[in-house]
């Protein structure tokens, strides 16, 4: 539905004033995250936890913040890694060793 990905672009708009460390291309990407996890989210939330029809669009709301702030946080994690950590993930005992 269309006021769905509305409503979590919005949100990923909204979320997105609050992060001001990314790029245009990062934000770019930011907001449409937050647009294809309300649209994707929404219908499984609703449908999971037979909410009604009503409270669709405040749930794809909360999703496009919600998947602003997880993209936002990952894009963080992946810009702070060194080729020496990202190797020490997979390493059996962890990246400390």
């Amino acid at each position: 539905k269309l006021t769905i990905a509305v409503a979590g672009f919005l949100g990923g708009v909204i979320q997105l004033s609050f992060n001001r460390t990314l790029s245009v291309w990062g934000a770019m990407l930011s907001v449409l995250a937050g647009v294809c996890s309300a649209a994707f989210g929404t219908p499984l939330l609703s449908w999971y936890y037979t909410l009604p029809t009503s409270l669709e669009n405040g749930i794809a709301f909360l999703m496009g913040l919600l998947g602003m702030l997880l993209t936002g946080k990952i894009y963080q994690f992946v810009s702070s890694m060194t080729v020496e950590r990202l190797l020490g993930l997979f390493k059996k005992g962890g990246p400390n060793e």
